[in-house]
């Protein structure tokens, strides 16, 4: 019987350990992952050509939908997971979904620390998701400006530089 694994967090290195899991030992798990985003899981290093509007999401993507059902992966996408259970190996989802597991991991990155500023001395206060956290609340309500603006880029990761630097040419 195969053991439940669950992987809470879609993101690049989360799945890259199911990727080796699945090389080394294809029939050992049967494989549940928990992801905030609606997609699959897509390359965070080139998220800033997409908020920039050079490439898709599509583009980016790594591990689209198809792989998980080639995989036997079950994908509940857009679904955060908001309570383990460590005495009865239950996870319960935003939705209420529940699923058991023998072995969990855990890969869901961190959050980003905002700088506190005096309010009225800027506009606006962007945070870019940092790996593992969803883009798709910042694509959906983040409007890229289309011309220079003043801005201070402080970011906290790589792709916040180029991201920065489309917002102020």
């Amino acid at each position: 019987m195969k053991e439940k694994l669950i992987l809470i967090g879609n993101g690049m290195a989360g799945v890259r350990t199911l990727e080796e899991l699945l090389k080394l030992a294809p029939e050992q798990y049967d494989i549940t992952v928990f992801g905030g985003e609606p997609y699959g899981n897509y390359n965070r290093i080139l998220l800033s050509p997409v908020l920039a509007g050079e490439k898709t999401i599509d583009e980016i993507m790594l591990n689209d939908e198809q792989w998980y059902a080639d995989n036997g992966v079950t994908l509940h996408k857009g679904k955060w997971v908001e309570e383990v259970n460590r005495a009865t190996r239950m996870v319960r989802a935003s939705d209420e979904c529940e699923a058991g597991y023998d072995r969990l991991i855990i890969a869901t990155g961190s959050s980003p620390f905002i700088i506190p500023v005096v309010t009225g001395c800027v506009k606006a206060i962007l945070s870019m998701p940092l790996p593992g956290k969803s883009c798709s609340p910042w694509m959906m309500c983040v409007p890229i400006p289309r011309r220079p603006v003043p801005a201070v880029p402080v970011p906290a990761w790589y792709p916040g530089m180029p991201t920065a630097r489309h917002c102020v040419r």
